[in-house]
């Protein structure tokens, strides 16, 4: 049965609100007053939910609908997508049921050639010749015409009535009948209620307010204590099911949005960024095998079903089904070509379908392996007495079963793999690679495992093995050498260990047990130096054995966990992350770090390099685009200031000035470029540490390294007045106060605070000493944010300085405090940590990317505090500089959680986690 009744197709650009009107009054069109609709009409924004899958979703709209409305119009013609609708509905089904409705441009019908005219500028290709005589078209051309009464207008119902009558195969007299029935029927009826209402509501107005006020309250209570165990919940699964702590989190914060749900959901989406996917299946998984290339994974369950998973894609795709649990399974690079058995059968899906490869008599498979093209099979038997390897090449149409030569002198090949697609790797009480179809030896190796011995994934250019046995050293020797003498090895501290294994060239290897997995570099066992640490990433329960592969050449990792499929980049800056390269060289160790300022709309950010010569302006990462301009001065101007952004999307940068053949440098900057503003202010013995403009723009305060305070106005650069305290020493940093009536100065020698009027440079009071110095302060929020040497950081009055909070933790590390209206974000040696100001919740840490300097970053957040960017140097002169971009906004976490989870929570799952009565919809979205 048809799920909708028509498709609407249509060019979004001219016919949206034609199309929204239709949908609306043809679905509504004599409709039984207790019934929602009359019909249901597919429209891509009313019917689509969120799906990177789009042409799938139109085409299953396609496929189920009954009739094609077509919205003609010269975007339509021109339209690739109503085009492909169209093309899809002729080659499925008919253009006797494709109903036309004239929507904009010229439209004919040419009846010596019985097709719409050459003039016809609205008819999309695929329309033409479509009919075998002239069909007839409703006219909606008048609707958004100059005065023109939209559906308002009488023309407007009589079209609806045209469509509908086709749609629902009604007589068009009947249907116009019997929408005017359905009217007055639906007026008597709601006067009779009206009157029956009114005396009903007179009677129960005054009981019905204070029985609502309670009842809110009751619920609003019982929200909140279910939300604080939600995300309660959520927080005690980060480190052992990240999935479920995501899902639980979001239900949390839908529940009841407050700040302390908001830090549940912002700890959720930052635990564990390696981790970007999992994909729960029905049953437990019993294997997994990624192609040689890492784009697809093959995944067989305990109940003997098969999957391919593209990594790049959504959801996995259901392959075979066999008889009982999968114990091997082999994948094509191009994840067409599936094998797998269940001890019983061998199973092969291919482009053309399933099918079986026959053994001989009374053997039995216990491993396969399918080559990268998908042309080459190995599947390794027995019956109990005898090994038997079999070899199907698909090109030639050969199959061919040879003795298991691992089997002459040990148990026999327990696990296949292919190289390439000439070589095939055999793994049992010895290694060996093998040519194919030939079936050649290459190389040998001898291994004998202990009892406690673990193997581990093999390298995947099958020339390094690895065996575990909970020691923290772990060997790893080539295939074709002595197993007792090792040459490299890793230092990987584990317990009750589960699976293991190397990448594609050994550097690398991953151990999987109960406290995550651990990678950890490979080294040369005679290599000088010291060990790495070990990178542990958490949010999964234990690994199934043998359930960690690493993808082709990548350092991706998937990770089998019970009946969950997860995916893995250690590299990655984080789910709820994006990031771009910069062009932002290391400067030196003793310059300043660079500095970020993004624009008011958060999409925008300049970057002042360390060495303050440069300003680049780019789009933040995630919201696309390149660079987009950047001022590097060819002529002297001396230091540029921080940047500044003004609200009409002009960066305002300013220069300290320098001496030149007539005089000081002062006004205008030379060679600024489109979108850039600023001037000299002429002092070029000195930095400009701080700047700061007015809400409105109009004026802006300068404090240089001096202790100089200057007010200037915005745009012309003309100085407003000045200041300049004495006995001050030299300023290291400089912050001011939203309102420009204060600056507070970090002096270099005695590293005291000192906080002035920043009219009069009247001193107001200080803060810190030489025991206790103060490392960074910023003004926001209505406070002062000191963070001192020794790690402290506290919150003071603006005006007198006095004590309002001191945080209980400690944050060392460079850089100083961020503060919005809402939000705190306080840098340290290993990330940022954030806090809602609104209760002074902590809402938790973004960390930094292990590969580059923490000292050399700079942050901003977003004014409505709904993302945070961190700035790096180049770690070398090498390599580019580094922006990380951090979703904080509320609602794109929901939408990462929901769409990484997978799946939403199950009724079970609630009742396993949370207990009680589920709510009715547990979808996450």
């Amino acid at each position: 049965m048809a799920q909708w009744d028509a498709f609407i197709s249509y060019a979004r650009s001219a016919s949206t609100l034609e199309a929204v009107s239709l949908q609306t009054a043809i679905q509504t069109f004599a409709k039984p007053w207790h019934r929602l609709r009359a019909v249901r009409i597919f429209r891509d924004d009313s019917s689509m939910s969120a799906n990177p899958a789009l042409w799938s979703t139109i085409e299953e709209g396609l496929r189920d609908a009954r009739w094609l409305v077509v919205l003609l119009s010269p975007a339509a013609a021109a339209s690739d997508y109503v085009a492909n609708e169209i093309r899809w509905w002729l080659h499925h089904k008919d253009a006797d049921h494709i109903l036309l409705v004239h929507d904009e441009g010229t439209l004919g019908w040419d009846r010596f050639r019985n097709d719409f005219s050459d003039a016809s500028d609205c008819v999309p290709a695929p329309l033409r010749g479509a009919f075998r005589e002239e069909p007839r078209w409703s006219d909606l051309s008048w609707f958004d015409a100059t005065g023109s009464s939209g559906t308002a207008d009488p023309r407007f119902r009589e079209r609806v009535a045209d469509l509908a009558a086709a749609i629902r195969e009604v007589p068009r007299d009947q249907l116009l009948g019997e929408d005017v029935a359905q009217h007055r029927r639906s007026w008597l009826l709601a006067k009779l209620a009206i009157s029956g209402l009114s005396l009903l509501l007179i009677a129960s107005i005054v009981a019905s307010i204070v029985a609502v006020l309670q009842r809110n309250e009751v619920l609003r209570q019982a929200n909140s204590l279910l939300a604080r165990q939600l995300a309660a919940t959520s927080d005690s699964l980060l480190d052992r099911d990240l999935r479920r702590a995501q899902l639980l989190a979001v239900q949390a914060y839908r529940t009841d949005p407050t700040p302390l749900t908001r830090a549940a959901l912002l700890r959720a989406g930052l635990a564990s960024p390696a981790l970007r996917r999992v994909l729960p299946f029905a049953a437990r998984i019993s294997v997994i095998e990624p192609s040689k290339d890492g784009r697809f994974v093959g995944v067989g369950l305990e109940t003997g079903e098969v999957f391919s998973w593209d990594v790049a894609a959504t959801a996995p795709v259901s392959r075979l089904k066999l008889a009982q649990r999968v114990s091997a399974v082999g994948i094509s690079d191009d994840g067409v070509t599936v094998a797998a058995v269940d001890g019983r059968s061998v199973l092969v899906a291919t482009a053309s379908g399933p099918a079986t490869i026959a053994l001989p008599a009374g053997q039995l498979p216990r491993a396969v392996a399918v080559a990268p093209s998908g042309q080459g099979i190995v599947v390794g038997s027995d019956d109990g007495s005898q090994q038997r390897l079999t070899l199907v090449d698909r090109t030639g149409g050969t199959q061919n079963t040879v003795a298991d030569p691992l089997a002459v002198n040990g148990p026999g090949t327990a696990d296949l793999r292919f190289l390439d697609n000439e070589r095939v790797l055999l793994e049992g009480g010895a290694i060996e690679v093998r040519r194919f179809p030939s079936f050649t030896r290459i190389s040998r190796g001898e291994f004998v495992y202990g009892a406690r011995e673990m193997p581990g994934r093999i390298s995947g250019d099958g020339r390094f093995a690895t065996a575990t046995n909970g020691n923290p050293e772990v060997p790893v020797w080539p295939v074709d050498g002595d197993q007792n003498r090792p040459t490299r090895h890793a230092v990987v501290p584990m317990i009750n260990e589960a699976a293991s294994a190397l990448n594609h060239n050994a550097s690398l290897i991953a151990v999987a047990d109960a406290g995550g997995i651990h990678l950890a570099q490979v080294r040369p066992i005679r290599a000088s130096g010291s060990t790495d640490q070990p990178q542990t990433v958490t949010g999964l329960s234990q690994v199934n054995n043998r359930g960690l592969a690493f993808l082709g050449t990548s350092r991706r990792l998937v990770a089998a966990s019970g009946s969950e499929l997860s995916l893995w980049d250690p590299d990655s800056a984080g789910r709820t992350a994006s990031t771009s390269e910069i062009d932002l060289p290391f400067s030196c160790t003793a310059c300043r770090p660079p500095i970020v300022a993004l624009s008011s709309d958060g999409v925008s950010m300049a970057v002042r390099d360390g060495t303050a010569a440069t300003t680049a302006v780019a789009n933040v990462p995630g919201e696309g685009g390149g660079p987009l301009g950047r001022y590097s001065p060819t002529s002297p101007v001396g230091g540029l200031a921080p940047p500044v952004w003004l609200a009409d999307g002009t960066v305002l940068q300013l220069a300290s000035g320098s001496r030149t053949l007539g005089g000081t440098l002062e006004g205008p900057l030379p060679g600024l470029p489109e979108g850039f503003a600023g001037w000299a202010i002429g002092r070029p013995d000195a930095e400009i540490v701080a700047v700061r403009q007015s809400s409105d723009d109009s004026t802006l305060v300068v404090v240089t390294s001096d202790g100089w305070i200057g007010r200037y106005e915005t745009r012309t650069g003309r100085q407003l007045g000045r200041a300049q305290p004495g006995g001050l020493g030299s300023v290291g940093r400089a912050t001011i106060s939203p309102d420009l009536t204060s600056v507070a100065l970090r002096l270099q020698e005695t590293a005291e605070l000192v906080v002035l009027d920043a009219a009069t440079g009247t001193e107001r009071f200080r803060l810190g000493n030489k025991i206790d110095g103060v490392d960074e302060a910023a003004f926001g929020a209505e406070s002062l944010w000191v963070r001192y040497f020794g790690g402290t950081l506290s919150e003071h009055d603006p005006a007198t300085g006095e004590l309002r909070k001191r945080f209980p933790e400690r944050f060392f590390g460079y850089g100083a405090p961020v503060v919005t209206n809402t939000m705190l974000a306080v840098p340290t040696d290993v990330g940022v940590t954030l806090y809602d100001l609104t209760d002074g919740s902590r809402l938790g840490g973004v960390d930094f990317p292990t590969d580059r300097r923490a000292d050399r970053h700079g942050i901003d957040l977003s004014s409505d505090g709904s993302r945070l960017v961190t700035v790096f140097e180049a770690a070398d002169d090498a390599a580019s500089g580094l922006v990380v971009s951090t979703v904080l906004d509320p609602e794109r976490l929901v939408a990462m959680a929901c769409r990484t989870s997978g799946a939403s929570l199950t009724v079970d799952d609630w009742q396993a986690l949370v207990g009680g009565t589920p709510p009715a919809d547990l979808t996450c979205r």
